[in-house]
């Protein structure tokens, strides 16, 4: 049976302003930070372990910075996390790019609730990275969704919302920056609302919701006979990673960026032929794409050792 969470009405904002934070990673410093300059008191962190390279959480570093308690459970069951919840007394937890699901006895705790914020205008691209399936699809604007938070991942009625656009230069790398950004503008905005007890709540449209999960190597791969715009979306939304691919001459090639091109079709999707000084021309489903950057793994050939009349595949 599904638990939804309700956000308690106004309790004053200075009772308001003890707040725990998750987060990991840029999305979560972003948002951290955000809460912290806008006078918002944090009391506990929860982000998750270091990377096993050695590359440090940058929440715990604002975190430990800031002289804020920061905990990074291996487990999301640790019984010390319930402990520092309630050592805190605090009214609300908010939630920003954490990609772990948080127990029903951890989001019950917060007497004013548990609220998530999440990179996409809701209940559009549910999942871990909505901004690069936003570019994958060819949508113009995405944003930031701020909802209540319950068992089932990003299904809770929406609280704010802000919309920002895609410009055609974006890539997924261009595009998460400013998602980060507008992110942190909704992280604040929403718990000024919920200190002031003006939060609106509607549910989510099921009908126009989808769930998408990372994509795996084999998805990353271009089909050639797809529309030209199609596989421009797809390059940019998989740059920088993890790179959309294809083969040629036996040897995979990543490419990262492809421009729009009005030279005529020729030969199959697929085909490649050079244009002068403007590089070479790859045959698409509808039309032609310029190859603007490409690199080979494994010491193979690159575009200029390779026989004109050569194809991607």
């Amino acid at each position: 049976m599904e638990w939804e969470l309700e956000l308690c009405g106004p309790s004053g904002l200075n009772g308001f302003m003890n707040l725990i934070f998750y987060g990991i990673y840029q999305l979560g410093e972003a948002s951290l930070s955000a809460l912290l300059e806008a006078g918002f008191e944090v009391a506990l962190v929860i982000t998750k372990p270091d990377d096993p390279n050695g590359k440090p959480q940058p929440v715990r570093m604002l975190a430990e910075a800031m002289g804020i308690p920061c905990l990074a459970p291996d487990r999301m069951s640790d019984p010390a996390l319930e402990a520092g919840y309630r050592k805190t007394g605090a009214g609300a937890a908010l939630v920003a790019g954490f990609h772990r699901k948080i127990p029903l006895n951890l989001l019950t705790i917060p007497p004013m609730g548990t609220v998530n914020v999440h990179g996409s205008l809701l209940p559009a691209y549910r999942g871990p990275t909505p901004w690069k399936h936003a570019l994958l699809y060819g949508e113009r604007e995405t944003g930031a969704t701020a909802h209540v938070m319950n068992e089932v991942m990003d299904t809770g009625d929406i609280l704010h919302q802000e919309r920002i656009p895609i410009f055609d230069d974006d890539t997924a790398g261009t595009l998460f920056d400013r998602t980060c950004a507008v992110a942190a503008r909704v992280s604040v905005a929403v718990c000024r609302d919920l200190a002031a007890g003006t939060l609106r709540r509607r549910e989510q449209d099921e009908s126009r919701a989808f769930y998408y999960p990372n994509l795996t190597d084999p998805q990353c791969r271009i089909h050639w006979d797809w529309p030209s715009e199609r596989i421009h979306n797809w390059v940019r939304g998989l740059n920088p990673r993890p790179g959309a691919w294809t083969m040629a001459a036996g040897h995979r090639h990543r490419v990262w960026a492809v421009a729009r091109s009005a030279e005529p079709a020729f030969g199959a999707p697929g085909s490649l032929r050079v244009n002068g000084e403007r590089g070479w021309l790859v045959s698409t489903g509808d039309g032609t794409l310029r190859i603007l950057e490409i690199t080979v793994e494994g010491g193979g050939p690159n575009l200029a050792r390779m026989a004109p009349g050569g194809a991607f595949t």
